[in-house]
């Protein structure tokens, strides 16, 4: 448990990566990386949904668990709110996209999936910008400005190559991840 409690944001990103990886396995062959987000490994009418489903689902459980096991206050809440939020977009799957599954009672799901997703982002850089203030070391507040420059850069790039959806969330997702394990500091 004391694992847990001082390595959970490695620990989450680990496992997240590793259940995005499994996903990509038994991804049909018109499943693009550059085109195709991950969410729609999880997409509503999708065979194998449930790999990508418990990848956000045990992600933000285990950031959620973490911040609680450890101390919550101003400096964590953003990081416990982004796994609630991630967790969230495993309950409420993306629309379809990789079948011909019609839309019907699932319609209110493919609207809160990417609600959450970006509650997620948002929170996630306030998070990054908590640790920026929080940290006296200048080498730190440095690394964490940059990150944030980057998830930030990368969540415009959204806008401006709509082509390239699924290449722009894996950057997004590596950047998110490497300091998650890397640079955040419970």
């Amino acid at each position: 448990m004391e694992r847990i409690r001082s390595q959970y944001n490695s620990l989450a990103a680990i496992i997240f990566a590793l259940l995005i990886i499994a996903a990509h396995l038994v991804a049909p062959a018109s499943y693009s990386m550059v085109k195709n987000t991950i969410s729609e490994l999880g997409s509503q009418g999708y065979d194998y949904k449930a790999i990508m489903q418990a990848g956000f689902i045990l992600f933000g459980l285990i950031l959620i668990m973490g911040v609680s096991l450890n101390e919550i206050n101003l400096r964590t809440t953003p990081l416990l709110v982004y796994g609630f939020c991630v967790m969230l977009t495993g309950i409420f799957c993306a629309k379809p996209s990789l079948t011909a599954t019609p839309f019907s009672s699932s319609e209110m799901q493919s609207i809160l999936h990417p609600l959450f997703a970006q509650a997620a982002g948002i929170a996630f850089s306030i998070g990054i910008l908590m640790q920026l203030f929080y940290t006296n070391s200048k080498k730190r507040k440095l690394i964490h400005f940059l990150f944030l420059i980057a998830i930030v850069g990368l969540s415009i790039a959204f806008l401006f190559l709509s082509d390239y959806p699924g290449a722009i969330q894996r950057l997004l997702y590596f950047v998110s991840l490497v300091w998650l394990a890397a640079f955040y500091k419970p």
